[in-house]
């Protein structure tokens, strides 16, 4: 971190003395507001370093676009979301060692094909190539809120019969 921050010892971990001890933090912790730009700042660090440009429209988003000879084509994107991440690419074995790469900075758990992504959900069929992205859940829970649940909401009221 480049400020010096201080915190209160966490209960539990009382030094004992009568004066009140502060600990100096040498690193973020979540929750601390300079802990999103130093996250960030190490992000865009290692995916410039694994040869990733930054979205000009989502700065968020990091695209691997590389052309190695005539045939032979490798794009991967990956979108970081605090700590959410989603990587794409028409490599397994590329996206499998950014994964790696990644990994030995952060530490990340892969989750399998995605399923869910911040409150989006994907389906796919893979044998058609297909993939649909929506928000059901989201939508349900939208409708609920508001009052208009599935109790209310196949009633031909609003359904406008």
């Amino acid at each position: 971190m480049e400020e010096e921050i201080y915190i209160r010892q966490p209960k539990g971990f009382e030094d004992g003395d009568w004066r009140v001890l502060v600990w100096r933090m040498l690193c973020t912790i979540y929750g601390l507001k300079q802990s999103t730009m130093e996250w960030y700042e190490e992000v865009c660090a290692i995916m410039q370093e694994l040869g990733f440009a930054q979205c000009a429209v989502d700065y968020t988003v990091f695209i691997y676009d590389r052309v190695y000879d005539r045939d032979a084509c490798i794009i991967c994107i990956i979108s970081f979301h605090i700590d959410n991440d989603l990587g794409t690419s028409n490599s397994c074995p590329f996206l499998s060692w950014v994964k790696g790469r990644i990994n030995k900075h952060f530490g990340i758990k892969d989750l399998g094909p995605v399923c869910k992504f911040l409150g989006i959900q994907f389906e796919r069929d893979r044998e058609a190539r297909q993939l649909w992205m929506h928000q059901g859940e989201y939508i349900s829970y939208l409708l609920l809120r508001t009052g208009m649940g599935s109790n209310n909401l196949g009633s031909k009221e609003n359904l406008g019969g």
